[in-house]
C-alpha cells in the first residue's frame, strides 16, 4: 500500500523513477537492486516508500498551509520533484504528480471551507501561515477569509492582521 493518490500517473513518467533511484543512490542505498540488464533499480515493493521519502527530503517546497493548530506539522505543502508538483497533506496522502502549483486551488477550498463553516477557525493565538514561490500580494488577495476579523496569519514570514478592509501587514 502507499500514500499516492495517483500512482498511476507516477508510473507513467520515468523521469520520477530516475529522480528516485538517483535520491536513492545518495540517501537509501539498501533499496536498490540489480537489474536482469545490471542496472541499478528500486524494488517494485519499495519504490512507493523511497519515492514518498526523496518527495519530502528533498522535493522543493513551493507552496505551504498550516493553520496554526500545531507548528510542528503543515496541513498541506506542495512539492516540487523531478520537475513535476506533489500536493502532500497532513494526513500523509500525496496527490500528484502535476504540472503546476495550483495552490490558488487549494487556498479557495480552504477558503470556502472556512465561510461554510466545515473546517473551524483558528485557536485564539494560533497563527495560520501561507508561504511558497508567489509573491505576498498573490497570498494576500487568496487568504483574506481564512482568519476570522482581528486574527494573524502569516504570509512568507510576514504578518498580516485581518481588518474590515481586508489583510494589513504588520
Amino acid at each position: 500500500m502507499n500514500s499516492f493518490s495517483d500512482w498511476d500517473d507516477v508510473l507513467a513518467i520515468s523521469a520520477i523513477r530516475e529522480a528516485a533511484v538517483a535520491y536513492a543512490a545518495q540517501e537509501a542505498p539498501e533499496y536498490l537492486e540489480e537489474s536482469p540488464e545490471g542496472v541499478m533499480v528500486i524494488g517494485e515493493d519499495d519504490y512507493p516508500y523511497v519515492l514518498e521519502r526523496a518527495i519530502k527530503d528533498v522535493g522543493e517546497c513551493v507552496f505551504y498551509f498550516s493553520r496554526g493548530a500545531d507548528d510542528q506539522i503543515q496541513d498541506h505543502t506542495h512539492r516540487r520533484f523531478a520537475g513535476k508538483y506533489f500536493e502532500c497533506d497532513g494526513a500523509g496522502q500525496i496527490g500528484g504528480p502535476y504540472d503546476d502549483n495550483n495552490a490558488d486551488i487549494i487556498l479557495d477550498l480552504l477558503s470556502d471551507a472556512y465561510e461554510a463553516g466545515c473546517v473551524a477557525s483558528p485557536a485564539s493565538g494560533a497563527t495560520v501561515s501561507v508561504g511558497g514561490d508567489f509573491p505576498d500580494d498573490y497570498f494576500v488577495k487568496l487568504c483574506v477569509s481564512l482568519v476570522p476579523l482581528g486574527q494573524q496569519i502569516e504570509i512568507n514570514s510576514t504578518l498580516y492582521v485581518r481588518t474590515k478592509s481586508g489583510l494589513v501587514a504588520q
